[in-house]
């Protein structure tokens, strides 16, 4: 199934209907920084700068399954090719407080405790899967009453709404230069994804739903 570009309105709805469902982070930083599932699985409270507001997103590593003839993946970090970006005002709130309703639930004694690096894992610290997040997905798109939407397509649609929506190609340049480079050369420090300030404001304001893009 190809990747669809979701529109504005699509978009602000999704967002508007997220409000408050346990995996309204995860989807807003699938759609923020471009990641796609695993990578969002596998992120880890140490990827979190809250001090300097960056989060560093690290690609999967998968690896050949020789008895069943194909990929898996593979929890591991493959930190040649880490990119920071900033770390937008709302899904920093988001983290803020999952992190501190998994200490409170690292309390309970059936808490699994050897999961509290990760970020997303579950009221009993057990990892979250792939197929949950993609599941409650569609239960969001259809209580919105938007046509199925895919983890993909959340991938995918910030780059194209910036893309499509803006009249300068300052959004799009700014997006596609510093993500290519920190994929393919691991550059951090001074050339950094989302650096400029206009761009991390109208991206925060468009998955936050305070009001529509400054175009």
């Amino acid at each position: 199934m190809d990747n669809r570009t979701l529109t504005a309105k699509e978009i602000k709805k999704f967002f508007e209907n997220c409000k408050g469902h346990k995996f309204e982070c995860f989807y807003k930083m699938v759609f923020a920084y471009r990641l796609s599932r695993y990578e969002m699985l596998n992120l880890q409270w140490e990827d979190i700068n809250f001090d300097n507001d960056t989060i560093t997103i690290y690609p999967v590593k998968y690896v050949i399954d020789h008895k069943r003839a194909k990929n898996y993946w593979q929890k591991y970090k493959n930190t040649e090719f880490g990119r920071t970006y900033p770390l937008l005002p709302d899904i920093r709130n988001l983290l803020i407080k999952r992190m501190e309703k998994q200490m409170e639930n690292s309390k309970n004694e059936n808490f699994n405790a050897d999961n509290t690096k990760y970020v997303c894992i579950d009221k009993n610290g057990k990892l979250i899967n792939a197929n949950t997040l993609s599941r409650n997905l569609k239960y969001i798109t259809k209580k919105a009453k938007l046509p199925t939407i895919l983890i993909s397509d959340l991938k995918h649609s910030a780059e194209d709404f910036f893309f499509k929506k803006t009249t300068s190609i300052d959004f799009y340049r700014c997006w596609t230069r510093a993500d290519i480079l920190q994929r393919q050369e691991n550059v951090y420090g001074d050339f950094n994804l989302l650096r400029g300030k206009r761009f991390v404001k109208e991206l925060d304001n468009l998955i936050s739903n305070e009001r529509e893009l400054e175009m």
